[in-house]
């Protein structure tokens, strides 16, 4: 069976993005900074950018396969 998985790991400082064969060899990594901005007592994230960076960490993996 040919076929591959994808990972993602949505942190707060980056975001980190895998594609694995079935057989667990590693295909693509990708390795994105996220940026927040710090006021008074917590962070704020802006929802937009984050899932533009995911979307564009998810394009940058799958690249290759075109």
């Amino acid at each position: 069976m040919k076929g591959y998985l994808l990972g993602l790991d949505l942190g707060t400082t980056n975001i980190k993005g895998i594609v694995l064969s079935f057989d667990g060899k590693i295909v693509a990594e990708e390795n994105t900074p996220v940026t927040y901005e710090k006021k008074e007592n917590m962070v704020e994230y802006d929802a937009v950018r984050f899932f533009m960076l995911v979307s564009d960490t998810i394009r940058r993996l799958l690249s290759g396969f075109e």
